[in-house]
């Protein structure tokens, strides 16, 4: 199964239902949640941008006494083996100081699993470079940013910048997911992946997936499976 990516409008993953990012049929992402100056971006406008990209677009109030008015165009362009571009752009006629905020979780759980509801406890994070690292016995999932965050927060999935903004001026986050995952077909079926991909052996395209079938109590799950048949 390809790589994808499942979020509401907003584009704000919380951890709920089968929302998140797979790589393998597994959920590599579970948890995207950015802050603004302590805030969530308000999502205006959300659209496809080819086959395997969304963009959300959405603002943001000025810090307090800035007053009502947006302050922040926030642009986020998501891939769909989850690697993000997060640009964010000032409309004061002064310099800003702007903490950003990205919360972050794996869980590592199959498809299946989620979408029938069980249990997915989420295996600690760790420093992993500039970003964050889960590791359980069926692989691992990593994300990584540029800039480096100022600060990381390993215990609470948090990565942490003071981004200075001048007025009209863009600054952009750039993040990377990353996994290597143990196969779940046993030997001759599928090897590990990372950033996404993914190699198999013994089947060509989609045929070997041809009678794959979901049943979820949320029906885009069914739907979803069939497209990442198609695809292959």
């Amino acid at each position: 199964m390809p790589a994808f990516a499942l979020s509401p409008p907003h584009g704000q993953l919380t951890g709920h239902g089968v929302d998140g990012v797979y790589h393998a049929g597994r959920r590599v992402l579970v948890r995207a949640r950015l802050r603004v100056a302590g805030r969530e971006p308000v999502t205006v406008q959300a659209g496809m941008v080819g086959a395997g990209s969304t963009r959300f677009m959405a603002l943001v109030q000025a810090p307090a006494g800035g007053g009502p008015d947006p302050a922040i165009v926030v642009e986020r362009s998501r891939d769909a083996d989850g690697s993000e571009r997060i640009s964010l752009r000032s409309t004061l006629d002064r310099v800003l100081r702007l903490p950003v905020e990205l919360l972050l979780g794996a869980d590592l759980a199959e498809l299946g699993t989620i979408a029938a509801g069980r249990p997915c406890p989420e295996p600690p994070a760790a420093v992993h470079g500039a970003g964050l690292r889960w590791s359980a016995p069926v692989g691992w999932a990593s994300v990584t940013a540029e800039p480096a965050p100022d600060d990381t927060l390993a215990s609470a999935g948090v990565l942490r910048w003071l981004l200075d903004l001048g007025p009209g001026e863009e600054r952009t986050i750039e993040l990377r997911v990353r996994s290597s995952l143990l196969p779940r077909g046993g030997p001759g079926h599928l090897h590990p992946t990372v950033g996404g991909a993914l190699a198999a052996e013994g089947a060509s395209g989609g045929r070997c997936f041809s009678d794959a079938r979901a049943e979820a109590d949320d029906p885009r799950v069914e739907r979803l499976l069939a497209a990442g048949v198609a695809d292959l």
